[in-house]
C-alpha cells in the first residue's frame, strides 16, 4: 500500500527552497508526473515537473532568476522551460515548468502515457492530497503498468518502450487491454525519430535489467522492429560448451556483464561466482571504477556502452554459421562481422561515432582475452600482456572484463572451476598491468624518438620508422630493453635485419 508523503524528507533543500518560492509567489501549478510518482514510492524526488496554465517559459526564467540559477528553453513552441539549480552538495537539480497539455488539468493528465504518472499535487496546497483521475493510485498500489487513454500510443509509440522501461524499473505488471493495445501499435514505432528510440533503449538496458527488457520488447513485437539483428538470433543453435541458442546466450551475457559492473554490491556464498568476481575486482574498485565513469559523448560512459557490446556481440552468428560433414558448428569470422553490423545498427540509432567505435571495437575484441587464455598454461609474460592491449586498443578492459561473462554465459552451470579460476587469475593480471604497472607493460615511454632514429640511421620518415618504434615499445613493455644503449642496439639491429 502506498504511504502518505512527508515532503519535509522527500524534497532536496534546493527544491524545498523551488516549491516555497513558488507558493510565495502565489503560482496557479501542480507538481506532475515523475514527481508525484516517486514521492508516493518513497524514492527521493530528484527533479520537479510543474504543470502550468499558462507562462511555462517565463515562470522557469523568473525561478532561476530569483534563485540564482541556470535558466533554459526546452520547448520554446510548447512553452516549456527548465531552471538548473545547484544543491550543496553540487549535484544539480532540474524543475521543468510546462504549459498544460489541454485545456484543464483533468484533461492534461488524460493525455500522459501512464496512470502512475497522471497524477498531481497543487502546488499551492500540497497537503490536500493527490488529484488522480485516471485510477493512478490503485494501479500504482497494486504494481500494475496501464494507459493513461486509448490514445496512449496512438498519440506517442514511443511510449511502448517506456512502458517496458518503467515496468521493470518499478516492479510493474503490465494490464492486460494495456498490452494489447501496445502490441497493436508497435508498427508506430517506424515512425519515431531514432535519437528517442535510442535514448529509450539506453535507458532500459544500461540502467535496469537488459535482458529482461528484451525479452519484454520481443514479448509486445517491438523487438523485431527496432533492434531487428537481435530478433535474428533466436533459434541460431551452437556447439558446447555453449546450452543456449545465440539470443538467449546475448542475453545470458548482457545479465552477467550487468552482475559484474555492480561487483562493489555483490555479496553472497564465497564460492559463488558473483562473491569471485566481487573478489577480483576490489583492488581495482577505485581505478576501475573512474575509468567505467568515463563519459564519451551523448552522455554514455564506457560502463553503459559495454552493456549494448554485450548486447551485440555475436550479432554476425547467423551469417557466419556453418556446419561441417561431422556436424560440428562453426562461426568463423563472426566477431569482425559483429564489429560491423554493431556499427551499422548503432549508426542507424544515431549514437555518436566515438560511442559506435568503441562499442564495435570491444564486439571485434570479445574473445581476445578467452583466445590468450588458449594458448597458455599459466600466466601470460609481460610480451603477452603488451600484446594483448595493443591488439584490444582502445577497449583493453573492457575485454578483459567481457571475457568473465562471456564465460559465465556460455558454461552456466556446468562451469568448471578450474576453468573459471584460471580465467579470473588471466583478468586480474591484465588489470594489474593496466592501472598498477601500465607505464611499464602497457604504453611504456620510448626510450627513443623518431627523430633521432632517423637522425642516427639516415632513414627518412616512413613505415620503417614506425615499425622501428613498434618494436622498440614492446621490447620495452616485455622487459627487454630498460636502457637508451640497449635500445640503440636493438634498433640497428632491428633496422639492418
Amino acid at each position: 500500500m502506498l504511504g502518505t508523503i512527508d515532503f519535509s524528507v522527500s524534497f532536496s533543500p534546493v527544491a524545498q527552497q523551488a516549491i516555497a518560492w513558488l507558493q510565495a509567489q502565489h503560482v496557479e501549478g501542480w507538481l506532475v508526473g515523475g514527481t508525484v510518482r516517486d514521492l508516493l514510492l518513497h524514492r527521493p524526488a530528484h527533479d520537479l515537473d510543474l504543470a502550468v496554465p499558462s507562462g511555462g517559459l517565463r515562470l522557469a526564467r523568473r525561478l532561476a532568476d530569483a534563485l540564482g540559477a541556470a535558466f533554459f528553453p526546452l520547448d520554446a513552441a510548447r512553452d516549456v522551460g527548465r531552471a538548473v539549480l545547484t544543491e550543496p552538495d553540487g549535484s544539480q537539480t532540474f524543475v521543468d515548468v510546462a504549459l498544460l497539455r489541454g485545456p484543464s488539468l483533468a484533461a492534461d493528465l488524460h493525455l500522459r502515457d501512464f496512470t502512475l504518472n497522471a497524477l498531481a499535487l497543487d502546488i499551492q496546497n500540497l497537503d490536500a492530497g493527490v488529484i488522480d483521475v485516471t485510477g493512478g493510485l490503485d494501479d500504482l498500489s497494486h504494481r500494475l503498468l496501464r494507459v493513461a487513454s486509448g490514445l496512449s500510443f496512438r498519440n506517442d509509440p514511443l511510449r511502448i518502450l517506456r512502458g517496458v522501461r518503467q515496468a521493470l524499473a518499478f516492479d510493474l505488471t503490465w494490464d492486460a487491454a494495456s498490452l494489447a493495445l501496445a502490441r497493436s501499435h508497435v508498427n508506430g514505432l517506424d515512425l519515431v525519430a531514432a535519437e528517442r528510440i535510442r535514448d529509450e533503449l539506453n535507458r532500459s538496458f544500461v540502467y535496469s535489467r537488459g535482458d529482461l527488457a528484451v525479452r519484454q520488447l520481443d514479448d509486445i513485437g517491438a523487438l523485431a522492429i527496432v533492434l531487428p539483428e537481435i530478433k535474428a538470433l533466436q533459434g541460431v543453435t551452437q556447439a558446447g560448451p555453449h546450452r543456449l541458442d545465440v539470443f538467449d546466450h546475448s542475453l545470458e551475457v548482457l545479465r552477467w556483464m550487468q552482475t559484474i559492473l555492480r561487483w562493489s554490491e555483490l555479496a553472497d556464498s564465497p564460492l559463488s561466482p558473483e562473491a569471485q568476481i566481487a573478489e577480483l575486482l576490489f583492488p581495482f574498485d577505485r581505478a576501475l571504477g573512474a575509468y567505467l565513469a568515463q563519459t564519451v559523448d551523448q552522455g554514455h560512459s564506457r560502463a553503459g556502452l559495454l552493456v549494448w557490446s554485450a548486447l551485440l556481440h555475436d550479432i554476425g552468428k547467423p551469417a557466419t554459421r556453418q556446419v561441417d560433414a561431422a556436424g560440428a558448428v562453426t562461426f568463423d569470422g563472426h566477431e569482425a562481422l559483429s564489429g560491423r553490423l554493431a556499427t551499422s545498427l548503432l549508426q542507424r540509432l544515431a549514437f555518436s561515432a566515438e560511442a559506435v567505435r568503441l562499442v564495435a571495437r570491444t564486439c571485434t575484441e570479445h574473445r581476445r582475452a578467452g583466445a590468450l587464455a588458449g594458448l597458455i598454461a599459466g600466466q601470460p609474460d609481460r610480451r603477452q600482456v603488451y600484446r594483448f592491449f595493443a591488439g584490444a586498443h582502445p577497449v583493453g578492459v573492457e575485454a578483459a572484463l567481457f571475457s568473465l561473462a562471456d564465460h559465465l554465459g556460455a558454461w552456466g552451470l556446468e562451469l568448471i572451476p578450474e576453468r573459471w579460476q584460471a580465467r579470473r587469475r588471466l583478468v586480474g593480471t591484465l588489470l594489474t598491468a593496466f592501472f598498477e604497472q601500465h607505464a611499464e607493460q602497457v604504453q611504456p615511454t620510448l626510450l627513443l624518438d623518431g627523430r633521432e632514429i632517423m637522425a642516427e640511421l639516415g632513414l627518412s620518415p616512413g613505415p620503417q620508422v614506425g615499425a622501428l618504434l613498434a618494436q622498440l615499445r614492446e621490447e620495452q613493455a616485455a622487459g627487454v630493453i630498460n636502457t637508451a644503449a640497449a635500445a640503440w642496439e636493438f634498433v640497428r639491429a632491428a633496422a639492418v635485419g
